[in-house]
């Protein structure tokens, strides 16, 4: 909604899918004048984004403060990366959680529906949470990953997301909430054996538990060794002459050539 409406940055399929409608949002988007509106718009937003997430902005500040100082003080992958939105956050409020595992939120403001940023947090949360948690408006996801201090990351389990875990070497807490992420949960939780997922109502106990499996106890340590396992392999795939690397490439040549 707010890629297709509030930005108008992209456009929305909300029809059941046919190839007539399609080929018409392909055409918008690729084609028409219409694109090019979208496009100088998004252009906009990058550079306001390369502003935030720079050297010396907001949210570069913020998160570069806090994961060197976990990791100067653990020297160790501490920090638990958590994506949350709506259902997600409620718990996880509450200023006088003991959970000895430091925490990134990063939170759009308008992401929970009818809910602006001041709403959401109770009076207090933010100087309780100081040291052991640090909330931003905005993340560059795969950076935060790759930091040394990064040692698990919540996530609605989309593929991007799944793939720049996988890429970072970073374990996984799953919540997935339709599509794709549900199978891709299944993969990394029973099948790699690379994450938790949490598949009941979210109450404050069993967050902690899971956080706490992940990030204190040994099985944790075992998920982070095998997504590491994984790493090695995704680099292999996309480096030079890897399988990935190679269909990108002839994609691209016979597209070039058309």
């Amino acid at each position: 909604m707010y890629v297709s409406r509030a930005w108008r940055i992209g456009l929305q399929l909300e029809n059941e899918l046919e190839r007539g409608e399609i080929e018409r949002a392909v055409r918008r988007l690729m084609l028409d004048k219409e694109r090019e509106e979208m496009r100088q718009r998004t252009k906009n937003f990058k550079e306001e984004v390369k502003l935030c997430i720079g050297e010396g902005g907001s949210s570069y500040n913020s998160l570069n403060n806090f994961l060197e100082l976990i990791n100067a003080a653990t020297g160790i992958s501490r920090v638990a990366l958590l994506r949350l939105k709506e259902e997600g956050y409620l718990p996880l409020q509450d200023p006088i959680m003991q959970d000895p595992v430091p925490r990134l939120h990063p939170f759009r403001p308008g992401s929970v529906n009818g809910s602006e940023e001041i709403e959401l947090w109770p009076e207090g949360f933010k100087e309780a949470v100081k040291g052991t948690g640090c909330i931003v408006k905005w993340a560059p996801q795969k950076e935060v990953l790759s930091h040394d201090a990064v040692g698990g990351f919540w996530s609605h389990c989309g593929w991007n997301s799944t793939l720049e875990s996988i890429s970072e070497g970073v374990p996984m807490i799953c919540r997935p909430s339709f599509g794709d992420q549900r199978v891709n949960a299944m993969y990394v939780s029973r099948v790699w054996r690379i994450g938790l997922q949490l598949e009941n109502q979210l109450e404050r106990g069993e967050i902690e538990k899971a956080v706490r499996r992940l990030m204190v106890d040994k099985e944790g340590e075992e998920m982070r060794q095998r997504t590491k396992n994984f790493k090695e392999e995704v680099k292999l795939c996309i480096g030079e002459g890897g399988s990935s690397y190679n269909s990108l490439n002839n994609f691209l040549e016979l597209i070039k050539s058309i």
